[in-house]
Formats: structure tokens, sequence, C-alpha cells
């Protein structure tokens, strides 16, 4: 069953992999700040204004 289920989920990831890579292509490089916040998007949004300042101080420093 285990197996079934693992071939059912990677099934449908692969399936969405050119859209998936297509749309990080195309957002590469831009600010987020621009976009519209949706709910779910909220988790993802929060971590990447947290890792926002130690990621610039540590491209800063080397």
């Amino acid at each position: 069953m285990t197996e079934v289920l693992h071939d059912g989920a990677k099934a449908t990831f692969e399936e969405d992999v050119v859209m998936i890579e297509a749309q990080q292509e195309r957002l590469g490089g831009i600010s987020f700040d621009g976009l519209t916040d949706i709910n779910a998007d909220n988790p993802p949004l929060r971590m990447r204004r947290i890792m926002d300042e130690p990621i610039a101080a540590e491209s800063v420093t080397g």
C-alpha cells in the first residue's frame, strides 16, 4: 500500500514539474513584495521575511 501511495504522489508531482520550473524561472530574482497574498501564502511569506535579514547580512560578510 505504501508503494502505491508513493507512486501516485510521485506521478502527481511529476505532472507539474514543467509548470513549476517555468514559474520559478519567471519569478526568479524578483521581489515577492508586489504579489497578492492569500491565506495559504502566509507561512512561506513570513519565513521569507524572517530570513531576508540574516541572508542579506551573510551575503555582505561573505
